[in-house]
Order: C-alpha cells, then structure tokens, then sequence
C-alpha cells in the first residue's frame, strides 16, 4: 500500500492508492512533487502508537507574514523514521492567546489589534512514546510606535499609535503654536528633527515619540537720545504675549518722547509696550524745550528789537528796548522789569510783556 500526501487548504491530506491499477497516476504524482509530497511507508509502522516524535514545519518564522495568519503542519515520525501527517490529530498550543491563537488545523492568527510582541507556538501527541514536539517561534511583523506632546503648546502628527514593520522607520510633523518653540523629541525610538520633520531610527519593539514644546522669550532693547534716562537701560527678556514697562525721565527743560515697535504708550513717565510678539525696540527721545519771547508797544509808540524770540531752554533772548512817543518817557514793563532795552536770560518760560510809556 502507498500513503499519498498532498499539500491543500493549509494542510496536508491522506489518500489511498492502490498500487497495481493506479501505478500510471502514481507515477505522475511522483513527477509534480513541487505539488505533492510522496512517502513511503511500510503498512505496519503507520499505527498511533508507533510515533516516537513530532516534526513541526515551518520550524521558525522570522515574521508573521503580512495577513496576520501562519499555517503549521506537524508529522509524527516513527522509529524507522517514516513520517506521518499528524496535523489534525495534535493538541496546539499558544503561549499567548492574545497575541496568537491557533486552531486545531495549525492555521495560527494574529489577535485583533495587536501589533507586535513574540509568542511559541507548540504541539504534543499524547500517542507518541517521545512526548511534545519541535517548537515553533513567532515574531510579528510590526511595532507600536506612541507619540505624545509632554509640554507646552503645539502638535505631532500623527497623533496617534502608529504599526510599523520591523525593523523600519516613521515619521511624524511636528509644529509649535503661536509663540512656542520646540524644545525637545524625546522617547525611545530615537531618531532625528529636521526642519518639522522628525524621523525615528529603525524601529525593533515598541517605542515612543515624545515632543516638549517652550514658550518663546523675546528680547525687548530699550536705547535713548538726547537728555534723559530710559530705565532699565538694558535688554529685556519677556515671554511672548506679555509687556514689560520702561521709566522715561527728560531732564529740565527737555520733553520726552518714545518710539517703539513694540507697540505701547507713554502714561506720565512710565512707557508699557504691547503683547510682545516678536523681539522689538523701545526708543526714547528727548527734546530740548523752546520758549517764545514776546515784547509789546504797549502804550509806547514802539518796539526796537525782535519780537517775538524763540529761545531754548537756558538760553538767553537778544535786546529790545521800548521807544516812547513825543512827550512821553518810558517807565518800566508790565512784569515790572524797568529795564530798557532788556534782556532776557536763561530763559525757562514763555515771556509776554508790554511797555508802559507815561507823559512828561
């Protein structure tokens, strides 16, 4: 008698022939063995109770192939070492049925969701004299790569556990928000930023992908020009979308004015910008003052000399004098001053004045 085994449906079949008038299709079947597989075995050695150990195939699968599903096959061989197809007639083990189950035909399949981790696969015949079998290892095709924001304001993305094959790499977009910078990519994956692009190095177990975002610090610069102090007088570093306050203070006789990109007002002496949201400048400017010096004919016939004077502040007005009319002296300015011509110096205020002249 010839036991035929041919290879179907994820398993290996048992058909009788009969030798004497089937010899011509055995022959063929002898000739496709790249679809058939022939053993010959002796009658008497095919009974259960003759297996003394177990040939799982395939013995090892690196990676779990791509539709989450492996077929095993297991022989029991007897003494002489002629094998039998046993598959169907094993007790399958999984070490771990969440990762891997496996029925009774050997067809194992990847859990629902699961994306990597390793698990044995086994077999035992309890009708063997040898008991257990050769032991079959799993490894899954792909890794769970986890991304994370771990501080501050801004996005990865994508933003969610990522399935990537082992011993490849992912990539994930990362952007700030308005007003934070990226600080750091941390995690276990490792890898490099480039621009916003982060790319892992090659992904071989379950890792993370953690991106820490800071606020921006900008920098305030103060300066000034003319008479006056700006305080303080130094760069300023301010956290974007705050304000900071400068103390603006003009000497005597000079008036003070700001100049800013940073957007702001000036309130007394105190200048408080806007929400800084880049770094800027704030620019004092002060001004000397200037005066008006006006003489009038008043109840003189007229006025000899300039009128009105602009004058700076400290500086001094040039002479005028008042010319009375026939008849008539001069006796002194409204403000009381008696001089003629006069002068005015160091002038710190607006001058308006009028001559008095009286009869002789």
């Amino acid at each position: 008698m010839i036991k035929l085994f041919t290879y179907k449906n994820g398993g290996y079949l048992l058909k009788k022939v009969n030798n004497t008038p089937l010899r011509k299709r055995i022959i063929t079947a002898m000739n496709t063995l790249a679809m058939i597989m022939v053993f010959f075995i002796m009658s008497g050695n095919c009974f259960a109770g003759d297996i003394v150990s177990i040939k799982v195939y395939p013995e090892h699968v690196g990676v779990f192939t791509t539709v989450g599903k492996q077929q095993f096959v297991a022989f029991g061989l007897d003494a002489q070492g002629h094998a039998t197809n046993i598959t169907r007639d094993v007790d399958w083990i999984s070490s771990n049925t969440t990762l891997v189950q496996i029925n009774a035909t050997g067809l194992a399949t990847i859990g629902t969701g699961i994306t990597s981790g390793q698990v044995k696969i086994t077999c035992s015949y309890p009708k063997a004299r040898s008991a257990g079998g050769i032991v079959a290892k799993l490894l899954l095709n792909s890794h769970k790569v986890t991304p994370s924001i771990s501080a501050g304001n801004g996005t990865i993305a994508p933003d969610n556990a990522q399935s990537v094959k082992n011993n490849a790499t992912t990539q994930f977009t990362i952007l700030p928000a308005d007003g934070y910078h990226v600080d750091s990519v941390a995690g276990t994956c490792g890898g490099n930023l480039v621009g916003t692009t982060y790319t892992t190095d090659t992904i071989t177990t379950d890792c993370t992908v953690e991106a820490g975002f800071a606020l921006d610090v900008l920098t305030v610069t103060p300066s000034k020009v003319g008479n006056g102090t700006i305080t303080p007088d130094t760069p300023q570093s301010v956290n974007y979308g705050n304000t900071t306050a400068f103390t603006v203070t003009a000497d005597p006789g000079y008036t003070a004015a700001v100049q800013s990109d940073c957007g702001g007002s000036l309130v007394g002496d105190t200048f408080t910008t806007g929400p800084i949201l880049k770094s800027c400048s704030v620019e004092a400017t002060f001004t000397i003052n200037t005066y008006t010096l006006t003489y009038g004919s008043g109840s003189c016939e007229s006025i000899s000399g300039d009128s009105p004077q602009t004058v700076n502040y400290g500086a001094d007005g040039t002479a005028v004098e008042a010319v009375p009319a026939a008849g008539t002296n001069f006796t002194k300015w409204d403000d009381e001053s008696v001089a003629n011509p006069r002068t005015d110096t160091n002038v710190s205020a607006d001058i308006t004045v009028n001559a008095i002249c009286e009869p002789n």
